[in-house]
């Protein structure tokens, strides 16, 4: 029987740190981590003269095991989900695990479509079957409560539209012939640009705050989202998971991040100030189902498509990035209002402050002054208006 190897000061200090954060860890599963590579090995550092050596852990290596621990949840995992979930939050792992992480999280999407689609002749039949499973369902769920909110605004019943939009998404993950949404008649709308409404995916034709539009034209989305769902097939994506430089990869990652951040300070800002959420697609992206898989997958297909829409997204980044930073302010600054002015810093503020009584203004005024001597750079930030250079 080999013996019992004596645990490293590092991993006891280390599952002693993620323990006390509320996720319980052992030494030995600290030392099994290092041994994947998901944690920092402990650094050997000198303690002094005549005071020999010991083993110090490196300033990341809590954040990691932090991460692997969540990720387990306190359950036996297999360890391509916690690649996969360390890669989501933007820890950084062996590429050679992250290529059979993915291989193994496309492979179990695969089975779950084909076990949904049996016996469907082509996929759309196949993307039809998936979408009758989905709409019973859709009045449950915020996503599918929104989407039938924003379809009424088209002539045929709520249910068709989401219908008709759900099959567009299905039929793209199922590699199927996208183009044949995107025509239509005199008297009926086209299954995209159904989608695009139900969505708002509409509003990157629309100006954001005091800055341009992202997209010049409906017109223009509309062609540049059926472009992106021809590459965005499962089969494709995996492909594109096991050849893109896990650099690309980690890049169209962060920017994934990004956006959801900023539809998140939104959310929050909106909430309190009582204002209605933009036209920007940012209430439906509020209502998906954030996780780590979902992130994941996002990565690869922002991979896919920043090649061949690098101008979309050289042009349309800055304006988020701006945007963001505004909102993250604004955010921080909320609590320093009282609570009768925080509804002004909403989407629409600006123009009810206008209506307001000059005793409103004045008093809204004296708060963010106060709020600027305490924070300068946050409040030089809120007062700009959102804009790019050209």
């Amino acid at each position: 029987m080999a013996p019992v190897r004596t645990p490293s000061r590092a991993d006891v200090e280390l599952a002693g740190l993620v323990s006390e954060a509320g996720w319980p860890t052992t030494p030995r599963q600290v030392r099994t981590w290092r041994s994947n590579g998901w944690v920092d090995k402990a650094e050997i550092r000198t303690l002094g003269r005549c005071q020999g050596k010991a083993a110090a852990n490196t300033e990341e290596a809590f954040g990691q095991a932090l991460t692997v621990a969540k990720a387990r949840g306190g359950r036996r995992t297999s360890p391509a989900w916690i690649v996969l979930t360390m890669f989501a939050r933007g820890r950084s792992v062996p590429e050679e695990q992250l290529r059979a992480a993915y291989k193994a999280y496309f492979a179990e999407m695969g089975r779950e479509f084909a076990k949904a689609t049996d016996g469907a002749e082509d996929p759309l039949d196949a993307a039809e079957k998936i979408v009758r499973l989905l709409l019973p369902t859709m009045r449950r769920r915020p996503m599918g409560r929104f989407l039938l909110s924003r379809a009424a605004q088209f002539r045929e019943s709520p249910e068709a539209v989401v219908q008709s939009a759900l099959t567009v998404l299905a039929t793209a993950l199922l590699g199927g012939d996208v183009s044949q949404f995107a025509t239509s008649d005199a008297d009926s709308t086209d299954a995209l640009n159904e989608l695009l409404g139900a969505t708002g995916a509409e509003g990157l034709a629309k100006p954001v705050g005091a800055a341009p539009p992202i997209m010049g034209s409906l017109e223009e989305v509309h062609d540049e989202f059926l472009s992106l769902f021809e590459a965005s097939s499962i089969e494709a994506l995996e492909r594109a998971s096991q050849e893109l430089p896990p650099a690309e990869l980690a890049a169209a990652r962060d920017r994934v991040g990004m956006i959801f951040g900023l539809v998140e300070h939104v959310n929050t800002i909106t909430k309190a100030a009582g204002s209605p959420q933009d036209a920007f697609g940012t209430r439906f992206a509020s209502k998906l189902p954030m996780n780590d898989k979902a992130i994941a997958f996002l990565a690869v297909q922002f991979a896919v498509i920043s090649t061949p829409h690098k101008r979309v997204i050289e042009e349309g980044f800055p304006v988020i990035e701006a945007a963001a930073r505004r909102v993250a302010a604004v955010e921080e600054m909320l609590p320093h209002f009282p609570k009768h002015l925080q509804r002004f810093l909403g989407p629409e503020g600006s123009g009810r402050l206008k209506r307001a009584r000059k005793t409103t203004q004045e008093e809204f005024a004296e708060s963010f002054r106060a709020f600027a001597a305490q924070r300068p750079d946050l409040a030089q930030v809120v007062a700009k208006p959102v804009e790019v250079e050209p």
